[in-house]
């Protein structure tokens, strides 16, 4: 079962790859748009979410959410109400 660390870890690696930001720069408390999350990276990070856990989920999220830490959570929601 998917747990909100693996769903951390999934979006760190993959917001470092999307955003070229420092592993380092990239906490679970970071604000997302202090790393330099536009609108574009929102829909590149939600279409990765959706092929990596097969839910649908909407850019609004990265906005909506500040951190990795939130939108984990609120992506482990989607996944129990989705499966």
């Amino acid at each position: 079962m998917t747990t909100v660390q693996d769903i951390q870890a999934f979006l760190t690696n993959s917001a470092v790859g999307v955003l070229e930001v420092s592993r380092e720069d990239v906490t679970p408390t970071t604000p997302l748009v202090d790393i330099g999350m536009t609108s574009f990276y929102a829909v590149l990070l939600c279409g990765m979410i959706e092929d990596e856990y097969e839910i649908e989920v909407e850019p609004l999220l990265m906005f909506e959410c500040r951190t990795i830490a939130e939108v984990s959570e609120e992506v482990l929601e989607v996944i129990k109400r989705q499966k």
